[in-house]
């Protein structure tokens, strides 16, 4: 599951917890058009089922930047 959060603001969960939750830490604050492009490819490169939850603004930043792009729709098995 990908969790898109002010992380900075809350205590960050250790790897080993951040594993076993089955947790990808997503800083929204680092939602550049570089980390949202490497988000992306990470996303179509791992082809397990994904989950998504975090702040709209995050969600909002993304299509933002996938209109910029003209993107297609993104095929990465999102459930």
């Amino acid at each position: 599951m990908y969790y898109f959060r002010f992380w900075e603001m809350f205590k960050k969960k250790s790897k080993v917890l951040s594993f076993i939750q089955n947790i990808v830490p997503v800083i929204i604050f680092d939602l550049s058009h570089v980390s949202i492009q490497s988000l992306i490819n990470i996303l179509k490169n791992n082809k397990s089922s994904k989950e998504m939850i975090g702040y709209a603004l995050s969600f909002n930043k993304i299509c933002n930047y996938l209109d910029t792009i003209n993107s297609d729709p993104i095929e990465c098995n999102l459930k």
